[in-house]
């Protein structure tokens, strides 16, 4: 005999149990009694109304099928595979032919040993189903709570929402390793997807089929069924998130400086349906998704007060044909709509449920937290949970990302954790002597500069309170220049003894947000990328120390030129441009520009030229790639190759997610602590029923 619910695992079985219709008898076993079979898929029914209430009445139902068979009243029980049986040459009229029924069935055909088998299996499963929790008034359906757990050398990104479930609820895709996975809920294992490395932010198609996706600067379609993904349109490399509707059409967020864009999810022509409001502080739209009608948007609003902290953001709703939009929730992250009547959000990882009327689009109550422990990313407002249509809750647990990671030195053969306490920490930058490191501790919205002593194994504490960002060594590492934020837009230029031993002095301010990318050989000249100056692009600058306090134009154009490095010798900057469609690296003459080459070519977002000169690194998604450069009366640029691979890096505004040791010979960055929380996903079946208690008790 078969059982009627298949997996192969416990799991997989009590989900098919919940979830999945069982298959008619019919199917494995074809001369069965029709309406025996429809007998039994009676008591199998998952609505307890529909199945019989008692064995007085199974025995009843039994009776009638005796009578049927002796040619004496038919039976109201209806066949659900009439057509199986249906005599080969006659035609159906979507009725039951008597004809069809007409066999012997006796009693004692009941009881032999063809039948016993699954007369035993029918009372089991009635009485099971009668007596099971399921089946009571208070409760409708079982609450099952399972963890995948990923395997040692598969490491979840959490840079960008990692996990997406399907409306249906029958397959979870998730990315790790810079490669996407697909798991159908009764299978053991999680497939890799060809073709999807450097994929990033998947999502299912409202009918599961297609999967949609960021991979290296393009917005990717791909069938499950096999085949080649499509390329929808070409975005940043470091794009803000994407949804598909019913209404057969797909909203992304290609930058992180952008409104939220419509394409038909077959191709054509992007539109624009969000503009970023200056006069609101507004500089990003980011994680759009779908409301059920195909129609309506719900989207994050970032500032430019708050360009790494998604804490304090606003989510907003859109009519993507008319514009319109309309605030709904400020101080949260990542909205999406739920069909028991919510809107679901985050703030400092918790699930909050805010009752909405989706067809007045207004909110009818107050937020009541439902899951604790949802990770996520602070500095981007990724958050990694996702929700089907029949209420089957996954995502991956643990503390929201910016939290502790380490402080690592790393090339090609070797990882070195340096010895200090892991914490939020951001924008490291190596001392020209290669003994201290200056980096930034964030808490909240403050961000404070720290230096570490690598011998001593000490950390002090640099600043005191505000935003205090960008660190960089002069080149005698006597003095660090850093940006300090003055007001909601406004920024400025600071520089302190690196011992601490005097007050800071401000030597430039501006009404716009300003990095510190590089300094001259000479300690005389700032690279500088600002935001928020002529739009809200960001482009690159020089300043003058003790000139003229005047910010110099070096690449001011209608594309991002974000996240420079100044070459040893001060005459040649790298850095990153969208001015192609998508965000590569190049390199160009300094401070005159002569000369232009790019040295990327599957995406960039972060660049450092190496302490000798000869090597420049550059991010692209997880990995860090590396380039050869030799400059004499020429420049010669060898071609990218990989350099490491599989990292998670902490995305923040400035860009600066890497630095280079003073030898040359490591790369500097910030490394999440590897805990269990970030190789697990945790699946909530009918998690509606546990929602529908906690927003009860609330009311």
């Amino acid at each position: 005999g078969e059982s009627p619910f298949k997996g192969m695992h416990e799991t997989a079985i009590m989900y098919e149990i919940v979830n999945v219709e069982a298959p008619p008898i019919a199917t494995i076993k074809a001369d069965i009694d029709p309406l025996l079979d429809g007998l039994i898929l009676e008591c199998l029914e998952k609505d307890k109304d529909e199945r019989c209430q008692s064995a007085k009445e199974l025995a009843k139902n039994l009776r009638k099928i005796k009578r049927v068979s002796t040619g004496k009243k038919t039976s109201r029980i209806y066949n659900v595979n009439s057509a199986t049986i249906q005599p080969e040459g006659t035609k159906s009229s979507g009725s039951i032919s008597i004809e069809a029924f007409n066999r012997k069935f006796y009693l004692g055909n009941i009881l032999s040993l063809r039948n016993i088998y699954w007369l035993i299996i029918l009372l089991l499963l009635a009485y099971i189903f009668v007596q099971a929790p399921w089946s009571k008034t208070e409760i409708s359906k079982s609450v099952i709570k399972f963890s995948t757990v990923l395997t040692n050398d598969n490491f979840i990104n959490m840079a960008y929402p990692a996990v997406n479930i399907s409306h249906d609820g029958t397959k979870i895709i998730y990315s790790a390793n810079s490669k996407l996975y697909l798991r159908n809920m009764s299978s053991l294992k999680a497939v890799e997807i060809p073709g999807t490395v450097n994929a990033i932010n998947p999502v299912f198609s409202p009918d599961g089929k297609s999967i949609v996706f960021f991979q290296l600067g393009k917005l990717k379609k791909l069938a499950l069924n096999g085949g080649t993904s499509n390329i929808l349109v070409s975005t940043d490399d470091v794009s803000r998130g994407v949804s598909w509707g019913s209404s057969k059409n797909i909203v992304y967020s290609p930058s992180t400086v952008k409104g939220i864009f419509l394409i038909p999810d077959n191709g054509g022509t992007p539109k624009q349906i969000t503009f970023i409001d200056s006069l609101k502080n507004e500089r990003t739209h980011r994680w759009p998704q779908f409301l059920p009608d195909g129609k309506h948007v719900l989207f994050t609003v970032g500032t430019l007060n708050s360009p790494d902290y998604y804490e304090e953001a606003n989510i907003d709703i859109v009519d993507i044909e008319t514009g319109v939009r309309t605030n709904l929730i400020s101080g949260a992250s990542t909205a999406k709509y739920i069909n028991t009547g919510h809107i679901i959000y985050t703030k400092l990882g918790t699930l909050f449920a805010l009752p909405f009327d989706v067809d007045k689009l207004e909110i009818r109550g107050q937020p009541v937290p439902i899951v604790e422990g949802v990770n996520g990313d602070l500095t981007s407002g990724a958050m990694h949970y996702s929700v089907s249509d029949n209420g089957i809750l996954t995502y991956i647990p643990g503390n929201i990302e910016g939290g502790k990671r380490n402080l690592v030195l790393i090339n090609q053969k070797e990882e070195i954790i340096l010895d200090i306490t892991p914490n939020s920490y951001i924008e490291p930058k190596m001392s020209p002597d290669g003994k201290k490191i200056a980096l930034v501790v964030r808490k909240g919205t403050e961000y404070d500069i720290w230096i570490y002593n690598i011998e001593r194994k000490t950390l002090r504490k640099f600043t005191f309170g505000g935003q205090n960002r960008s660190p960089i060594w002069s080149p005698d590492g006597k003095e660090i220049l850093y940006m300090k934020t003055l007001d909601a837009k406004g920024s400025g230029i600071f520089i302190k003894k690196a011992d601490g031993s005097q007050k800071e002095k401000e030597i430039y301010r501006d009404e716009g947000r300003t990095y510190i990318d590089g300094i001259s050989k000479d300690g005389r000249t700032l690279l500088i990328q600002k935001l928020g100056g002529k739009g809200s692009q960001t482009d690159l600058y020089y300043l003058k120390i003790n000139a003229n306090q005047k910010l110099n134009d070096y690449l001011v154009t209608i594309a991002d030129e974000y996240t420079s490095t100044i070459s040893p010798d001060g005459k040649w900057v790298a850095y990153i441009s969208s001015e192609s469609g998508s965000y590569q690296a190049y390199i160009q003459s300094f401070p005159e520009k002569s000369g232009k080459w790019q040295i990327s070519t599957n995406g960039a977002g972060a660049v450092v030229w190496a302490p000798n000169g000869k090597t420049i690194y550059y991010s692209s998604n997880s990995i860090i790639y590396s380039v050869s450069v030799s400059i004499s009366n020429t420049i010669t640029i060898g071609q990218p190759k990989e350099f490491l691979k599989g990292l998670s890096f902490s995305p923040v505004d400035s860009g600066h997610i890497f630095d280079i040791s003073s030898d040359s010979k490591y790369i500097l960055i910030t490394k999440p602590i590897k805990m269990g929380n970030n190789q697990k996903i945790t699946v909530i079946v009918n998690w509606f029923e546990e929602l529908k208690k906690i927003t009860q008790v609330n009311e």
